[in-house]
Order: C-alpha cells, then sequence, then structure tokens
C-alpha cells in the first residue's frame, strides 16, 4: 500500500521499530483483502498532523484506493526510552 511510503519518515523515529513493522506487515498480509474489496491503492496523502508539547504525535492519511478511500490515523507517545507507537 502506498501508505507506507509516505510514513517511512516516522520509522526512524520510533525506538521500537520492531512494532513498526510488525504492522506493516500485518497490513501487508491484508493486501489482496484491499484489492478485492476497495481496488488498488492509488495514493496516500496527509490530511492532518498534530504535536502535542512532543509527548503526543499524530498522522491522519487518506489513503485512496481505485473504488474508496481510508482513513488511517497513527498516534504516537513519548516515553522515557523514547517514540512508540500507541495506535494504528
Amino acid at each position: 500500500m502506498k501508505i507506507f511510503s509516505k510514513i517511512s519518515h516516522l520509522h526512524n523515529l520510533i525506538k521500537n521499530k520492531i512494532k513498526f513493522d510488525l504492522i506493516k506487515n500485518k497490513s501487508k498480509s491484508f493486501k489482496d483483502y484491499f484489492i478485492f474489496n476497495f481496488g488498488k491503492s492509488v495514493d496516500a496523502i496527509k490530511v492532518k498532523e498534530t504535536n502535542l508539547k512532543n509527548v503526543i504525535y499524530k498522522e491522519v492519511y487518506a489513503n485512496r484506493f481505485e473504488n474508496f478511500i481510508l482513513r488511517m490515523r497513527i498516534s504516537f507517545y513519548q516515553n522515557n526510552i523514547g517514540w512508540a507507537v500507541k495506535g494504528f
């Protein structure tokens, strides 16, 4: 999906890169499902970016498919170790 090329900059931000890679791989495993139901991925557009005092960082993307649009929200929080994925 095109969304992962758009959010690759976040990969360097995260200390727990394993979790980010797991999310990416899990999403890729749904590729056939997405293509069957929504068509091929056309592009991903960043809709919103929020940074709350360097504690919580959020990005919202519109991932456009041939027959559908899917909103993806990615949230991170900064703990004592570094940035971690909070929600996807």
